[in-house]
């Protein structure tokens, strides 16, 4: 088994996990997505995440909406707060190279994270100065060579940029270049239980060939579903709850802030 973040958790209880997605945080406290104040969002979010007490906190990219340090070290702030284990991949908005620098101390960038029965396993779909994603050679080979590896535990695989076609034109344009090589390499593993990204700023879940594909909510600003082009939702930010248990099987499901009405600029068309 490859070093990474090991959790000790005992293998016959459940696994509480919680993903936030898409925070985009900018450069300066208080900065500005489509109107909403996204620090504020992530941090009505985070508050009801504390009533979770989750084994582990997911955070699957577009964590800065313009890959500053200053970003990074806020949100990395912000999340602490929880006392949970974390584990963090960079998206089309992150650069990856100043996550680094802000993690250089911590655990946020393994690659695997082992807590009970179960792998999770954080790949890195973003591709430098494009907006759609791709998974690199390299990605996809220490993929393989981790599920040949790992036959004793189940798998959830995360990654930014969603696999299947959410039914946005727009959003579908930008999934994951080589899904088709990555979904074909999973079926072969049926260890594999999941897959879990973000990017979308929207809910989808549908079961593939033995194991549940998955996209959540933003912490910010939501994408509406069913668009052909650029659209906001009127939903409030969010976040997915996992509970990941012994046998296999995973219980899932969204959880958003009531009671707060957020400024967003609904009549934009783009950002």
């Amino acid at each position: 088994m490859e070093a990474g973040l090991q959790i000790h958790h005992d293998s016959d209880l459940p696994i509480s996990i919680v993903q936030i997605t898409d925070s985009h945080l900018g450069g300066d406290a208080g900065a500005e997505v489509l109107g909403m104040n996204t620090d504020y969002s992530l941090e009505c979010v985070l508050e009801l995440i504390e009533r979770q007490h989750p084994d582990l906190l997911l955070c699957t990219g577009d964590l800065s909406n313009n890959g500053s340090a200053g970003a990074y070290e806020r949100f990395r702030s912000k999340v602490q707060v929880l006392n949970k284990f974390q584990a963090w991949l960079p998206g089309n908005h992150d650069r990856p190279d100043v996550m680094k620098k802000t993690c250089q101390s911590g655990d946020e960038l393994n690659k695997v994270v082992t807590i009970g029965r179960w792998q999770i396993v954080m790949l890195d779909s973003s591709v430098p100065d494009k907006v759609e994603g791709k998974l690199a050679e390299s990605e996809l080979g220490f993929l393989e060579d981790h599920l040949k590896n790992n036959t004793n535990y189940h798998q959830l695989i995360c990654l930014h940029h969603h696999v299947l076609p959410v039914g946005c034109a727009w959003l579908d344009a930008q999934r994951t270049a080589n899904a088709s090589l990555l979904l074909d390499l999973l079926t072969e593993y049926p260890q594999v239980k999941g897959l879990l990204s973000g990017h979308v700023h929207q809910v989808f879940e549908r079961q593939f060939q033995g194991f549940k594909v998955m996209t959540s909510p933003s912490t910010c600003i939501q994408f509406a579903q069913g668009s052909e082009d650029f659209r906001i939702d009127h939903c409030n930010p969010g976040y997915r709850w996992l509970q990941l248990l012994p046998q296999g099987e995973i219980k899932t499901g969204i959880e958003r802030v009531t009671g707060v009405t957020f400024a967003v600029d609904y009549d934009s068309h783009g950002y």
